[in-house]
């Protein structure tokens, strides 16, 4: 398997986000269940990348910041009202999408990414 960077990581949820906004309400559940997996993959990387580092860059932790505000919003798309659902997909959408991409660090967890 492929170790993908951080912010790959973070690009293909957010794609994956976008996705889901657009299905309907039991396609919409699946997907966020994967997605909700590929978050707490993302946080687990951060979260080793600030270990590895010791000390962070700002990226990291704004990065984990807004990894765990998204996956706290997810929670909420267990809803059964449908637009109670899309509106916490788009939530979670702009958190990640908010840090700028140049703050997420690379795969090495040593440099941000260029």
């Amino acid at each position: 398997m492929t170790t993908r960077s951080v912010s790959d990581q973070r690009q293909a949820v957010i794609a994956a986000l976008d996705a889901a906004m657009k299905a309907d309400a039991a396609e919409m559940k699946r997907r966020t269940d994967r997605i909700q997996s590929d978050l707490a993959a993302l946080r687990d990387t951060l979260i080793e990348n600030l270990r590895r580092a010791h000390v962070g860059a700002p990226g990291d932790h704004a990065g984990l910041k807004a990894v765990n505000i998204a996956i706290s919003l997810l929670m909420s798309v267990e809803s059964p009202v449908t637009s109670i659902q899309a509106l916490s997909l788009e939530k979670a959408r702009n958190e990640l999408s908010q840090v700028p991409a140049e703050m997420w660090m690379s795969e090495s967890g040593s440099q941000p990414r260029p």
